[in-house]
């Protein structure tokens, strides 16, 4: 198939998508307005008008984000497809699929989400029994697990085609990571998991993508919480060395046996000691991160002590009274 026909199928595909996001979106409004209409003899107009922009603006940002992020990568995968041969065709077919299908998923889950948090919102006025309650957060933590999904098979999409874009500057490490350990915090308190951090009061100014180093903290922190007892400890450490920054995430878990350490970065790595779901990309898109970066990822553990997982990323030292930089490391091992 030439270049033109693979972007004129692509470009069919992504209306395609959005005439179903669209009509799915017409449904839900439909039905939303529907419980409005019902809350409107008890609730003021205000309130109803409020509730009904929350609900257009979720559903608008859910759709806007979801074409884009289809858009983008139905694209990069016609011109690779274009440009590879026939073998390497069959891979890209699969990829694309991967894609088409996280964007129908990722509709479904917005309208789900949506809907709970109207739940949520209509439960804390109307005074429901507790058990609701519980069952709205249960929704919610349905939906966020689901979007991580997701989120990672988009990514590995486009670790296959060579698009998963990392984008480092210069920024305070410090800094993004302790907005990470703060984003985590919550999840932490809900089990009842103490979530230490030490850090320096100092500035260490790295080279890093933010947005893609919360990425790899999410899953470092959530693994450590979620596989750490109830009313056990998370620790998380950054330091500066000759050239690089390190962090380090230790939990208080049953541990890891050795023969699984050596592929826990592979891709669909099922760790038996994890007893845990997914798919076992979210360490494996971590170490691509974090390569990315010219840094290093990994991991120690002992069967009854617990894990840490680390790693580092290229340094950078700020010159004297220029307030300009220059970078200590470009890639290779820690020192």
């Amino acid at each position: 198939m030439s270049q033109g026909s693979e972007r004129d199928a692509a470009a069919s595909r992504r209306r395609a998508g959005r005439s179903r996001t669209d009509a799915t979106i017409r449904r839900e409004r439909e039905h939303v307005d529907r419980i409005l209409g019902r809350d409107a003899a008890t609730s003021p107009a205000a309130d109803v008008d409020e509730t009904r922009r929350e609900t257009d603006g979720r559903l608008s940002v859910e759709r806007d984000g979801s074409d884009a992020g289809l858009a983008g990568l139905t694209e990069a995968l016609a011109e690779e497809k274009a440009s590879h041969s026939a073998a390497d065709g069959a891979l890209l077919t699969h990829q694309e699929f991967v894609a088409i299908t996280s964007h129908d998923l990722r509709n479904d889950l917005s309208i789900v989400s949506v809907n709970a948090a109207l739940l949520l919102r209509h439960a804390e006025r109307h005074i429901p029994r507790e058990e609701d309650h519980a069952r709205i957060r249960s929704i919610q933590r349905s939906v966020a697990h689901m979007d991580r999904l997701v989120s990672d098979l988009l990514d590995l999409a486009r670790i296959d085609v060579g698009k998963l874009e990392v984008k480092p500057e210069v920024q305070d490490a410090v800094q993004v990571i302790r907005e990470s350990v703060e984003s985590l915090r919550p999840v932490a308190n809900a089990k009842s998991v103490s979530l230490r951090a030490v850090l320096p009061e100092a500035r260490l100014p790295a080279r890093l993508d933010p947005p893609r180093i919360h990425q790899v903290m999410a899953n470092l922190l959530g693994n450590a919480i979620k596989f750490s007892p109830e009313n056990g400890e998370v620790h998380v450490e950054a330091r500066r060395t000759n050239r690089f920054v390190e962090v380090e995430v230790r939990d208080s878990g049953t541990g890891i046996a050795e023969d699984h350490l050596k592929v826990i970065f592979e891709r669909y790595a099922k760790l038996e000691s994890f007893q845990g779901s997914g798919l076992g990309l979210g360490l494996y898109i971590a170490r691509w991160i974090v390569d990315a970066h010219g840094g290093r990822i990994w991991a120690r553990s002992r069967v009854g002590e617990g894990s840490t997982f680390g790693f580092c990323l290229p340094r950078v030292a700020m010159q004297r009274g220029s307030g300009k930089s220059s970078s200590m490391a470009s890639a290779g091992q820690p020192s």
